[in-house]
């Protein structure tokens, strides 16, 4: 088993409908130490985040975490913090109009 310190999503540009920002491949698993989403739009964007196990189907209500951004600002979301992703497994983001970029760092743990 190897644990290395990554930057697990860079500068990920979220979009209107939910889509990936983290999939840990099968046999990997990553334990989420910081996520930060930036508003860079000139407009309030309402960022909604899911953590979603093996199949499982993003939904109007199965979201983990929903805040809104003001323009130029940055939320942390801890909801996001000490969480453990395996393969098989994702979190999906979105946002109102595409103007909101993610950086999650922490930890990523193969099994070799």
């Amino acid at each position: 088993m190897t644990t290395q310190l990554k930057s697990l999503a860079i500068d990920t540009a979220l979009a209107a409908v939910a889509a990936p920002i983290l999939e840990p491949e099968e046999g990997t698993a990553v334990f989420i130490g910081s996520a930060v989403f930036t508003n860079t739009g000139s407009a309030a964007e309402t960022v909604t985040i899911w953590r979603l196990g093996n199949g499982t189907a993003s939904s109007a209500t199965n979201y983990l975490a929903k805040k809104t951004i003001l323009p130029g600002k940055s939320w942390l979301a801890r909801e996001l913090i000490g969480v453990v992703i395996e393969g098989g497994q994702t979190v999906e983001g979105s946002d109102t109009a595409g103007n909101v970029q993610v950086n999650i760092s922490g930890t990523l743990t193969t099994n070799d």
